[in-house]
């Protein structure tokens, strides 16, 4: 079954962070069709397939007349990683502070799910905004993405180190959340019940100024997951 979810975007021009994956190939391809003012954001981590991400995001940024830029992670500059577990967390703290201080809002593609293996790794959940980077997917889940990918034909680039287990993120998204729901434990509900709702600050009350809803019809599979 389908229904219409409301997604957020900003009303000035803004910066949308697209990796290749079918996260971010979603987001950018909704905004195009939006027809919004906005460019692409693209970070190559110097791992075995990262040029064929930049290769295919550069393609599809050409295709739509979207300008891009691409920043190149560099062990020698950035913080070297030390091990898989140690680079993943390196890797995120050297985009986060890309786009932290980018002269321009940073849209990325961080749906439910994203924010309930953070949850499950930290105690923590990602929220809708976070200083100068804004995810208007939050409110999706995994299924959400995929269903609006098959119905808008969006070409995407699919990692093949989601399936390995040398990333705990990837352990929790593979092995723990389904073994909770197989066990009856719904993880969304355990994640609202743990955070507080993100409410009541400055930002909230300056979302209405700077933002536009826009409705997106999506469906929904049987798991929600």
């Amino acid at each position: 079954w389908s229904c219409a979810m409301k997604v957020k975007l900003p009303r000035t021009p803004f910066t949308v962070a697209v990796s290749g994956g079918i996260d971010s190939m979603v987001l950018a391809n909704f905004v195009l069709k939006g027809k919004k003012n906005f460019d692409v954001l693209h970070f190559n981590h110097g791992t075995a397939n990262a040029n064929r991400y930049e290769e295919f995001v550069g393609k599809w940024c050409e295709n739509n007349g979207v300008s891009m830029i691409t920043f190149h992670y560099s062990p020698e500059r950035d913080e070297d990683p030390l091990g898989i577990e140690n680079s993943e967390f390196a890797w995120s703290k050297w985009r986060n502070g890309i786009m932290q201080g980018f002269p321009r809002l940073v849209l990325t593609a961080h749906h439910a799910n994203d924010s309930l293996e953070s949850f499950l790794m930290r105690g923590s959940r990602i929220e809708f905004i976070n200083g100068n980077v804004l995810r208007p997917l939050i409110g999706w889940k995994k299924s959400d993405v995929r269903d609006y990918a098959a119905r808008n034909c969006v070409e995407y680039m699919i990692d093949p180190t989601n399936s390995s287990d040398e990333f705990r993120r990837n352990r929790i998204r593979n092995s723990l959340i389904p073994l909770m729901i197989d066990c009856g434990v719904n993880p969304f509900n355990l994640m609202d019940m743990c955070c507080n709702k993100f409410e009541g600050s400055n930002v909230d009350r300056l979302l209405p100024l700077i933002l536009d809803s826009e409705n997106v019809e999506v469906g929904q599979s049987v798991s929600g997951v």
